[in-house]
């Protein structure tokens, strides 16, 4: 009976799929130097780009605004580190930390892969640099 939970849980929650190494390479292969925000931090190993996350003191406010009390408010705008891309994942998607910040005109949706989606702030200087692979 263990085993089949296990099995169970291995299939259907843990589902293995590339969508973290097309992700990063994907990601890799922007015009060096481009600004990735993200809450997902299995991405940072396979980085070569500079990579912003948020701090600590974020991470205890997502907490209590899931689990606890819906009306905590949360300080902290990506934009005031004026990242080119955001990536949201497992993580950012759990908590909805980037939602407001992507449904600005300011970010399109480039590429999904699995688990992450790949958002571009179309107002930077370098988006015609930045490859396009549909």
């Amino acid at each position: 009976m263990l085993i089949n939970i296990f099995g169970f849980a291995f299939i259907f929650i843990y589902r293995p799929d590339n969508s973290l190494l097309d992700t990063a390479s994907q990601l890799n292969s922007f015009s060096p130097g481009t600004l990735i925000e993200t809450y997902d931090a299995e991405l940072f190993i396979y980085l070569n780009q500079p990579y912003h996350y948020p701090p600590d003191d974020v991470q205890l406010k997502l907490v209590e605004r899931q689990f606890l009390d819906s009306e905590t408010t949360l300080d902290y705008n990506p934009l005031d580190y004026d990242p080119e891309i955001i990536v949201i994942g497992p993580m950012g998607k759990l908590y909805g930390l980037y939602d407001d910040t992507v449904s600005l005109e300011e970010f399109k949706l480039f590429k999904e892969y699995g688990r992450y989606a790949i958002y571009i702030r179309t107002s930077t200087n370098s988006i015609s640099s930045l490859p396009y692979t549909p």
